[in-house]
């Protein structure tokens, strides 16, 4: 009884929350009449691509707590995970907490270790990516600042990725941390492929992100250099690790804006190419994610699938 009254609560709170969100924010699926009916299908097809590929990241870093997600689960989750962290701040990965653990049994304490890895991953890729392009590329200004930046993402990324390895030894001598505020002990080392095979995927992942936005400037404006293009989609995918407002909205737009700035771009194309992108993105999330949210809102406190 209690659990049917607190699905209905959710429900309605949500339903209220959607409302109030769609009709704040009408703007910007409204940008979206400047692209073509072929444009919007391919920038679909890759928006579509890289969902896919964030839920197979998902899926192959739960294998490390030996859980296989099947497509609807993996896929699913980061549909559903996407609408709540636009509806209510750090939502998403509390839901799929939820459902990890009523399903699988992962604890919560577990599955944030697992899901901090996966972030600190997909942040050393894309700021050792970066890196890589602003100091070999021909046609990236160099910046001394930003260079530092990067090297210190990549940086504290590495080393927290072996504390968590290896932290019961780090930690061993530092009694006044109470072992709540520590994360599981993951064998990362042990996982190697899985490792790899998630920092392939977020490479594939920020070859498409830049992918789209080199075709809404192509499309909108003039064709950029790609590698500025990627520059750009990965400060916007940092931004979404972060997410210091509700899906990084706003914050995204800001700083790619001010990324293309720095790379002889207009910010205000590089705003309005933002706006398009995240347009395109909520389209699909909104429209194919509340299939998956009625799936979701199912089976969260189910113990079957």
């Amino acid at each position: 009884m209690k659990n049917n009254i607190l699905k209905i609560l959710i429900f309605i709170v949500l339903s209220a929350a959607l409302y109030i969100f769609l009709y704040k924010h009408m703007a910007d699926f409204k940008a979206i009449n400047k692209i073509d009916s072929l444009r919007f299908i391919i920038l679909s097809l890759i928006t579509l691509m890289i969902f896919f590929l964030n839920g197979l990241a998902f899926k192959k870093i739960l294998e490390i707590e030996k859980i296989k997600l099947r497509f609807k689960e993996y896929f699913g989750l980061i549909l559903v995970s996407r609408i709540f962290n636009y509806l209510l701040f750090k939502a998403g990965p509390i839901m799929r907490a939820k459902y990890i653990k009523n399903h699988y049994k992962l604890s919560f304490r577990s599955f944030f270790s697992v899901l901090s890895i996966l972030s600190l991953l997909q942040a050393f890729t894309v700021s050792l990516i970066s890196l890589l392009l602003m100091v070999f590329s021909k046609n990236i200004a160099f910046n001394l600042y930003i260079i530092l930046l990067y090297l210190a993402i990549i940086s504290a990324a590495a080393a927290l990725l072996v504390l968590i390895n290896f932290q019961s030894r780090i930690l061993k001598k530092i009694k006044f941390i109470p072992k709540k505020f520590l994360l599981d002990k993951l064998p990362i080392l042990n996982n190697c492929r899985i490792i790899l095979f998630i920092i392939l995927l977020n490479v594939f992942a920020l070859i498409l992100s830049g992918a789209r936005i080199y075709f809404l400037y192509s499309y909108l404006f003039s064709s950029i250099d790609f590698s500025k293009a990627i520059l750009i989609a990965g400060v916007g995918i940092l931004s979404l690790i972060v997410s210091l407002t509700p899906a990084s909205l706003g914050l995204r737009e800001l700083l790619m804006a001010f990324t293309a700035s720095l790379y002889g771009l207009s910010p205000e194309n590089a705003a309005v190419v933002a706006i398009i992108d995240r347009a395109i993105t909520m389209i699909w999330i909104f429209s194919l994610g509340s299939i998956f949210m009625v799936w979701f809102y199912k089976n969260i406190y189910s113990t079957d699938n």
